[in-house]
């Protein structure tokens, strides 16, 4: 798992502002100040990303975020100097339906990583840290430590989420003895292995295996205490 690479390849050298036609296609758009570093690109996946990065931190401890076009949410603790195994780790989240690619919408208070027509994660300029989900509600701890299950809790979502949970020096999702839940608006829960979800390939890749409507059918099988409102 990346851990000091993660910070250099942040802290490149990027525009301070430059948002690119936010069209169909995952063109690059960048967003930086003195507290945050934003941008979208798309990755060796062919997944369109958005990464947010704050720069105000002390001794290598920080939380980071990736939001991809997969509807993957991933917080990333970095826990001070270490090894990777020890001082890093990942919270894992998936929201559905997937409508549309990630882009940012910078305002005067806000950056918002907006996933789909009506939901954003914003972040506030002046500190860099998660402060909200549109239609949703969440906490975020403002301590990174190991024990808080990577810090950030998703407590309502109107549509559909996996929690995937956290892990230690590694994507959540590639134990794959371990099991994910789905959470619908109303709370309800369903766990379900991670293998019938992803797919492993030998060089570490983890893949998301479903479309929405695919998604749809397998709820119906396996969790029909779950609504999936697409």
């Amino acid at each position: 798992m990346i851990h000091n690479s993660v910070l250099t390849f942040f802290l490149a050298v990027f525009p301070a502002f430059c948002l690119a036609d936010s069209s169909a296609e995952c063109g690059p758009q960048f967003f930086r100040n003195s507290a945050l570093q934003a941008q979208r690109y798309e990755n060796s996946s062919g997944d369109c990303v958005v990464s947010v990065l704050p720069l105000i931190f002390n001794d290598i401890t920080y939380r980071s975020y990736l939001i991809s076009s997969q509807g993957k949410l991933l917080v990333f603790n970095s826990l001070g100097e270490g090894p990777n195994s020890t001082h890093t780790g990942a919270r894992v989240y998936y929201f559905f339906p997937r409508v549309s690619l990630p882009q940012l919408n910078p305002d005067s208070q806000s950056v918002y990583v907006q996933f789909s027509d009506q939901d954003s994660l914003s972040f506030d300029l002046n500190t860099g840290l998660l402060s909200g989900l549109t239609r949703g509600q969440l906490t975020v701890d403002p301590q990174i430590r190991p024990d808080n299950q990577g810090g950030v809790e998703i407590l309502q979502f109107p549509g559909l989420i996996l929690d995937a949970g956290f892990a230690l020096g590694q994507d959540p999702t590639a134990k794959v003895d371990q099991k994910s839940v789905f959470i619908d608006a109303k709370g309800q829960r369903c766990l379900v292995k991670n293998t019938q979800l992803f797919s492993f390939t030998a060089k570490g890749d983890i893949r998301w295996t479903m479309t929405d409507p695919e998604l749809v059918i397998f709820l119906g099988k396996y969790c029909p205490n779950i609504e999936a409102p697409f």
